[in-house]
Order: C-alpha cells, then sequence, then structure tokens
C-alpha cells in the first residue's frame, strides 16, 4: 500500500490543515480531525477578507455517494499559508480532473436489433430486447 505525500501543511497551536497527494486532513479546535479524499472533492470556496485578515475555505465533495460540505474558518495567523496550500490543492485537483476525463472518454457504437429495432451493443449475439439473435 502506497503512502501518501505531506505536499503543503498550515498550522497555528490547535489546528491545521494537512495536504497529501490523496487526501486533505483539518484539524479544527475541539473537533475530530477530518479526512476528505482528494478525488472526492466536488468544488472549493476560498474567500479572504482583507480588511479583518480572516477568512474561510469551503469545501463540498461527495461521501459515500451523499453530498457534503465543511466549512473551515482561519484567521490572520493562517491567511499566507493557506493562499498556497489553496493554490497547490487546486493543481491536484486540475491533474485529477485531467485523468478522469481520460478515463471516461470511451466511444460507444449501439447498433439497431434487425427484429425489434432497440438499440443494443455492436458487439451484442442476440438482441437483449426480444431474444433474436444477430446474424
Amino acid at each position: 500500500m502506497k503512502m501518501s505525500e505531506l505536499l503543503f501543511k498550515v498550522e497555528n497551536m490547535a489546528q491545521y490543515i494537512e495536504l497529501y497527494d490523496d487526501e486533505v486532513h483539518v484539524q479544527m479546535p475541539l473537533a475530530i480531525m477530518q479526512v476528505i479524499k482528494i478525488k472526492d472533492i466536488t468544488d472549493i470556496e476560498f474567500r479572504r477578507a482583507n480588511f479583518v485578515m480572516s477568512g474561510k475555505v469551503v469545501i463540498k465533495y461527495r461521501d459515500n455517494g451523499v453530498n457534503e460540505t465543511a466549512y473551515y474558518p482561519f484567521n490572520f495567523m493562517f491567511n499566507e499559508g493557506m493562499v498556497g496550500l489553496m493554490g497547490k490543492l487546486n493543481e491536484l485537483l486540475e491533474q485529477l480532473k485531467g485523468k478522469k476525463e481520460d478515463v471516461l472518454i470511451k466511444e460507444v457504437i449501439k447498433i439497431r436489433c434487425l427484429g425489434c429495432g432497440a438499440l443494443m451493443d455492436e458487439h451484442s449475439q442476440v438482441c437483449p430486447v426480444c431474444g433474436r439473435p444477430q446474424v
């Protein structure tokens, strides 16, 4: 089993965010550490409020087929580190998106059944609808 590589870490006392090559670990004060698989992330919002030197990260992801949203506020101690971490996370998501698209692009050719006209896979020997052999 491959060990995950720590790519980036932002920390301040009792809270931290660690970015690995395949997941994000978030530890907020007085909370259970949350682990989100990068492949499950569907959207990220990074909002920085410069006038008060704080902001928040919103990570939307799917967990066992259910849409989830995680909110992580941060203060001035995290500000610059969060910019770097979000940049690196976006790079990973773009790489993963490219891999997903490579895997998902597939040409599918359908033919019509000689008997009932239903669409079926071009290599089918028998129609899945009417059962007629395709010779």
